[in-house]
């Protein structure tokens, strides 16, 4: 008959513990600067939330008296995380975490970008376990199959160890992207979404397109995106998001 083993697993000090916490940290974001670096795909650009709160995805904004701020086309600074802007934002995060993709639609005067940051900030990323923000420009025939590639290698090396989920982000830039280029992506991400692989993570989608665009939208794109579509009102103004909202009556 087998000896029975002795051996007994050693208990770990407090301290031993925050060491393999911390070591495992430094690993997984050795492992997402390795991503961005290596396989990143043209047209994409990636940021952690620390990196997006530095204007890695957005130069308009930056971490001030430790709040975070978006720069408008006057030259001041909005905090994102008060008044309208804030319960914009939280409206808008409830229908993205329930069906995982949402397609806000901005009325002329509301910087679809500030609302995005807004979006992205008032996010619970550790609940939700977002580990990286995906700013897609265009997904197309010339960056599709780099962009898929990215996503899986992601699950490999990243999301099959901390279930993190990925953020994509489409706020096409006005002066560079096509409306073509808007329909294609918009259809690749909804597709994406939608997609049951299991080597790829099922990401959330944020898209935002300013009202005139999703105007010259072709019915089919505009179809496919009727369920997620979230309307900004009109006249909405962000200018007062620095001031203390009104008590309800």
């Amino acid at each position: 008959m087998p000896e029975t083993s002795n051996y007994q697993k050693p208990n770990l000090s407090l301290e031993d513990v925050v060491m393999e916490i911390v070591k495992r940290i430094q690993e997984i974001e050795m492992k997402i600067k390795f991503l961005q670096n290596r396989w990143t795909p043209l047209g994409i650009n990636t940021a952690t939330l620390e990196q997006f709160a530095k204007g890695k995805i957005y130069l308009e904004v930056k971490i001030e008296d430790g709040e975070l701020k978006f720069r408008d086309k006057n030259g001041q600074y909005i905090v994102v995380g008060s008044g309208k802007l804030r319960k914009l934002a939280e409206e808008i995060n409830e229908r993205l975490l329930k069906h995982g993709l949402v397609v806000v639609v901005t009325p002329e005067g509301v910087n679809k970008s500030m609302v995005a940051t807004a979006v992205i900030w008032d996010l619970p990323w550790h609940d939700v376990g977002i580990s990286l923000i995906i700013r897609a420009y265009r997904i197309d025939e010339e960056n599709y199959s780099g962009f898929m590639r990215f996503l899986m290698k992601y699950n490999e090396e990243v999301g099959k160890y901390v279930n993190g989920k990925l953020l994509i982000l489409h706020d096409p830039d006005m002066k560079i992207n096509t409306l073509d280029e808007i329909e294609t992506t918009i259809s690749n991400l909804i597709n994406i979404t939608n997609s049951t692989s299991s080597e790829i993570p099922k990401p959330l989608v944020l898209i935002v397109i300013p009202e005139s665009i999703y105007n010259m939208l072709n019915k089919k794109i505009r179809d496919m995106i009727e369920k997620y579509r979230f309307n900004v009102p009109q006249g909405l103004s962000l200018n007062d998001a620095n001031e203390e909202e009104e008590e309800e009556e």
